[in-house]
């Protein structure tokens, strides 16, 4: 016999309940991944680049044309010199990736009290996603961190070897497989969860379109785009589960879906609004009480 779906006032109740630790989760989550982003660019956008030309050369098994000692011996160099900043960003990016669960945990349970039917993929990926795309460049970033070290300290700074050093590796593998899963997991999260939310009221049309937009942009990143609309995201919708930002929409009160008004039904709202109602244009501002019909005007006679 199949459970019965909480009614609204056993939704409204776990909200109350729940909303104070999503939503601080939400509001976290965004500011620790922003202040992760800022803190690497800051102190580990200087590194050494590769140039095209000196890519080239390295596959037909030249030396690199700029005097450097091996293609990624630098590179190698500089991330064992910034180890405390790897690990530094790495940890605190993990941790805001993590706290993204909670928040959309949060929105599923809601959505799913007011639209039973919602896949439970949804919840799958926004709890393991982001355990995994916290998880996977942990991993990568401590082995990148522990091969530096060793190849630097065995001071033979041959190309072969740096690139044995930060690009392959058992953790290096591990972490990448994992964090791809993750990522992949992670968007599928967004996209369903901020669409649905938005399908039954809990989100403004906005901060749904957002939402979905920020889930693509997980697996199809440009520039520095993903994560300011992820962290934007996140933190916004946490302060409206707070109920610290804008007024919460009326799903929230009601435990009922509460779709938004389509495009169409808007305009003939306006048209509304902007033009008095027959039955207040024929009474002379007053509207009359309900199935009762104007009466025609009275015309004067003219006297003869």
């Amino acid at each position: 016999m199949a459970a019965e779906e909480p009614g609204p006032d056993e939704a409204l109740e776990w909200e109350a309940a729940q909303r104070t630790r999503a939503g601080a989760a939400g509001v976290a989550a965004g500011v620790l991944l922003l202040l992760a982003t800022i803190y690497a660019v800051a102190r580990l956008g200087s590194g050494p680049k590769v140039t095209l030309t000196d890519g080239l050369r390295d596959v037909l098994g030249q030396p690199p044309a700029t005097g450097r000692r091996g293609l990624l011996t630098d590179s190698a160099v500089f991330l064992d010199d910034h180890t405390i900043d790897i690990i530094a960003t790495a940890v605190v990016t993990a941790l805001g990736t993590l706290l993204i669960a909670p928040l959309l945990g949060f929105l599923f349970r809601a959505t799913q009290a007011r639209r039973p039917g919602l896949t439970r993929l949804a919840i799958y990926a926004a709890l393991l996603g982001p355990l995994l795309f916290a998880a996977g460049p942990l991993l990568s970033a401590i082995s990148v961190v522990v091969n530096a070290s060793d190849y630097v300290s065995g001071g033979v700074f041959s190309t072969p070897g740096a690139h044995d050093a930060l690009r392959t590796g058992g953790l290096l593998g591990v972490g990448g497989l994992l964090a791809s899963l993750g990522q992949l997991l992670t968007a599928l999260a967004f996209v369903l969860i901020s669409l649905n939310a938005m399908r039954v009221g809990l989100l403004t049309r906005f901060l749904g379109i957002l939402g979905v937009i920020a889930g693509v942009l997980v697996i199809i990143p440009i520039g520095g785009t993903p994560i300011i609309v992820e962290c934007f995201w996140l933190a916004f919708v946490g302060m409206v589960v707070l109920g610290r930002g804008p007024a919460l929409p009326p799903a929230w009160h009601t435990g009922r879906a509460e779709p938004w008004p389509s495009q169409q039904e808007l305009r003939e709202q306006r048209e509304r609004g902007g033009a008095p109602a027959p039955e207040t244009a024929a009474t002379g501002g007053s509207a009359l009480p309900e199935g009762e019909a104007p009466s025609a005007p009275k015309r004067k006679r003219k006297r003869r």
